[in-house]
């Protein structure tokens, strides 16, 4: 009897090993010794079992950071278990004061939000006092790439706001402190009158330290605090093995709240990396995750590294050496085999995520680009210019080789990232590790020069002013007022788009005033455009001035400001500011 009770016994324990998610044991004089090298208040988490956690740290509190994403994620993912919310229902739908539904675009859903695929531009850094409206500007159509989002995950604290009737801290208390056995107190929120819309909302916020333990172990095991599960399986396999976004097999997949990387014979889950913040490396199949409740930021003259990537780099440097492999390459490349490689792949990118300001669209062109080139069927160079003040790397602009290792996936040394493409559009956008890029062609070349010949163009357009008073006919009266008019209109509104347009949109909110400048950008284009008709028709009609320096040089002049006014028309077309007429 006892050995079948024995039996029995060991039965039941094997098979809830899995539910536990602790399929590895690992020591703590195996882990902990290097791990708190990195980052003195890291412990690590073996299924329920927490290893290097001191007393006084489970009491204390650490800023939430990046994590804060995760955190929303998974009161998204709770109302949408209840059928409060779906994650494909049109979030425009719902939020009609914010946004307009289009039905021949991609309906931005709750599900885009959670794998910052919306496509919004980027913020203008220290704009921060504008209504959320003002910032729902669209950079590229919703599912293409998964940038960080602040602003889609402010509109998404919005739908839920709205959908619930509650505010995003009840929310906060009601479907994630209290199923996990915390208090109101374990998250505190810092209400600020103007919150910094570069950073995810919440991330300002303090978790204590239990609440770090119990939402990192959520990563390993789907359990609340009475042992029932917090999510359905489908949707917490959306946090920890089905991505919401993938680009490719060989690149990192966007999960609810948070990404999954792979590297060496790993896959592993991240919360935050180089921002203030809770950071988490979880390696849900094995029960493990290794939590920094605090990586905070630490320059070196070297890099601009951080101490968040230092305690990830030790967190896989342990998990190599003892976590069984738990992804394969081979398989990752056999996946990517089945997509088709055009030809010609590479060109011209620049960085993907920036802002919608005209100056940053050109200045980006020159200060965060990748070039590609085939040398041959199995080799490409890349040469990389960095942003000033960039994340994830500072220094000159580098040249790098890479070998082809699958369809859209190129492997230079075992040290750098890899480069890899976007199947969409043929290569339309390539990642360098978290580093996004979208191909802008012959357009990223020509951005910059143009705008170091605008000014020129305009002084040439304005000395058309010198026929208003012109003795020939009405109709060279007319080309000289025609000339001052749409100089005057276009080059007002260039400056003004170019030194103004952040300020007076998200501080001074005076969204009428960018479209006053804009209408009158595009009444002086079509005046431009005039120009090379009107110089057409008084050759052809022979309509030219018969005597003195007018005679020698009038029809010189008259071809220049054609080639000027045909010029600055093609820059406006080329900034993206021609036929563009809201503020936002």
């Amino acid at each position: 009897m006892r050995f079948s009770r024995f039996i029995m016994w060991l039965s039941l324990m094997l098979m809830a090993a899995p539910a536990f998610g602790q399929a590895v044991v690992l020591r703590p004089d195996d882990v902990l010794p290097r791990l708190k090298e990195a980052a003195p208040e890291a412990f690590y988490i073996n299924g329920h079992d927490v290893h290097g956690i001191a007393d006084e740290m489970a009491e204390a509190y650490y800023p939430l950071g990046d994590s804060a994403k995760y955190v929303l994620a998974l009161v998204t993912l709770r109302l949408a278990d209840k059928g409060v919310i779906s994650l494909d229902e049109p979030v425009a739908k719902a939020m009609p004061n914010l946004m307009d539904f289009n039905p021949f675009e991609v309906a931005i859903t709750p599900g885009h939000l959670l794998a910052e695929t919306g496509g919004f531009a980027r913020p203008v850094a220290g704009m921060n006092e504008a209504p959320l409206n003002y910032y729902l500007i669209k950079s590229r159509g919703a599912g293409q790439v998964s940038l960080h989002d602040p602003i889609g995950w402010r509109l998404l604290q919005a739908f839920l706001e709205k959908r619930t009737g509650q505010s995003v801290v009840d929310l906060l208390t009601q479907e994630l402190l209290r199923p996990l056995g915390l208090s109101e107190e374990a998250l505190m929120p810092v209400e600020t009158r103007y919150p910094d819309v570069t950073a995810t909302p919440l991330s300002d916020a303090v978790l204590r330290g239990d609440a770090v333990i119990a939402l990192a172990r959520l990563l390993l095991v789907n359990e609340d605090a009475s042992g029932a599960p917090f999510l359905t399986p489908e949707n917490h396999a959306r946090l920890i093995s089905d991505p919401l976004w993938q680009m490719h097999p060989l690149g990192f997949d966007a999960m609810a709240g948070s990404r999954r990387y792979r590297s060496g014979s790993h896959e592993w889950v991240q919360l935050g990396h180089c921002r203030p913040g809770v950071s988490v490396v979880a390696f849900p199949a094995s029960g493990i995750a290794y939590v920094d409740p605090e990586a905070t930021p630490f320059p070196s003259t070297q890099s601009q590294s951080c101490t968040g990537k230092l305690f990830r780099e030790r967190a896989l440097s342990n998990a190599t050496a003892n976590i069984p492999p738990t992804w394969t390459r081979q398989e990752a490349i056999a996946a990517a085999d089945k997509l088709l490689e055009p030809e010609q792949l590479g060109g011209r990118y620049q960085c993907a995520n920036i802002s919608a300001w005209v100056k940053d669209r050109v200045d980006g062109s020159e200060t965060c680009t990748l070039t590609t080139r085939m040398i041959d069927g199995e080799t490409l160079t890349a040469t990389i210019v960095w942003p000033p003040r960039a994340d994830f790397v500072a220094g000159p602009p580098l040249s790098r080789r890479y070998q082809w290792e699958a369809p859209y996936a190129y492997r230079g040394s075992l040290a750098e990232p890899p480069l890899i493409f976007s199947p969409y559009k043929a290569g339309g956008y390539a990642y360098i590790g978290d580093v996004a890029y979208v191909k802008v062609g012959m357009l990223g070349y020509i951005r910059p020069i143009a705008g170091n010949y605008t000014p020129l163009m305009i002084i040439i357009l304005l000395t058309g002013a010198l026929h208003i008073r012109s003795k020939t006919s009405v109709q060279w009266r007319r080309y000289g007022w025609f000339c001052l008019t749409g100089a005057a209109l276009v080059g007002f509104g260039l400056y003004a788009d170019w030194h103004w347009w952040p300020t007076v949109l998200y501080k001074l909110q005076m969204p009428w005033l960018i479209v006053l400048w804009r209408t009158g950008l595009n009444v002086g284009l079509m005046l431009m455009l005039a120009l090379p008709m009107l110089s057409t028709t008084f050759i052809r009609q022979q309509n030219m001035p018969e005597r003195g320096f007018a005679l020698l040089f009038a029809g010189p002049h008259l071809g220049l400001i054609s080639l000027a006014a045909i010029g600055l028309f093609l820059t406006t077309i080329i900034w993206g500011v021609a036929g563009t007429f809201t503020a936002y």
